[in-house]
């Protein structure tokens, strides 16, 4: 048990990684609650992540950190801030049409490809390019759509995890993290059905508005 423990501590990077985890844990629980405080929380984590990264001497994932993840979340944060219809942190949650899925899906298949070809021909450390490739763009699909309240972004958030938490991490032999991601990935799939419920709960709100506007119009 204690090996396994000091295992999982190495793997998180120690109390940096802790305190990045936590607020990355946070930012998931903040996410599932359709809470703005998941892109403060979100913020410190990343930053966080990215200088382990780079004390890892991991320039990829340190650069991916700071400038994606760091801007995205900003923007996120703004977004749903400001950008519902009261423009006080009332963004509602939709989900995409058939059309944008459907181009979404190919266009996330076409760059992992082209991706996990550079990662195999430019990067031999890697040991699954093409997995690494396609976890990395779903990730940035994914967190995207979390900053507009896609609910889709729990469905690829979902399929991301599930690839960590049984197969990418098994592989590389870090079984501290994949314990975390199974974590992550319960978190998705209550992210899912809590997304869906305020889905319902937020469209049963604008018909009774409609039909209050309807009865006043009427009435007048």
């Amino acid at each position: 048990m204690n090996s396994f423990l000091h295992l999982m501590w190495d793997q998180i990077g120690g109390w940096v990684g802790l305190i990045a985890y936590i607020t990355g844990i946070a930012s998931v629980i903040y996410a599932v609650r359709n809470h703005i405080w998941t892109w403060p929380n979100n913020i410190v984590s990343v930053v966080l992540f990215g200088w382990i990264f780079w004390v890892a001497k991991d320039p990829s994932n340190a650069a991916l950190q700071v400038l994606y993840y760091l801007p995205i979340s900003i923007f996120g944060w703004y977004v749903w801030l400001r950008c519902g219809p009261m423009k006080n942190d009332d963004l509602p949650i939709t989900v995409l049409s058939s059309r944008h899925r459907y181009q979404g899906v190919f266009g996330m298949i076409l760059v992992s490809m082209v991706w996990g070809l550079l990662e195999a021909h430019y990067k031999k450390d890697v040991g699954q390019p093409y997995c690494d490739a396609a976890t990395t763009v779903v990730s940035i699909v994914a967190q995207y759509l979390q900053t507009k309240k896609r609910f889709e972004n729990w469905i690829l958030w979902i399929a991301v995890d599930i690839v960590y938490a049984f197969y990418l991490f098994p592989v590389q032999h870090l079984a501290g993290l994949a314990t975390l991601y199974i974590f992550f990935l319960a978190m998705g799939v209550a992210g899912a059905l809590q997304w869906k419920k305020i889905m319902r709960s937020e469209e049963n709100n604008r018909l009774n508005a409609l039909a209050d506007y309807d009865r006043a119009v009427k009435g007048q």
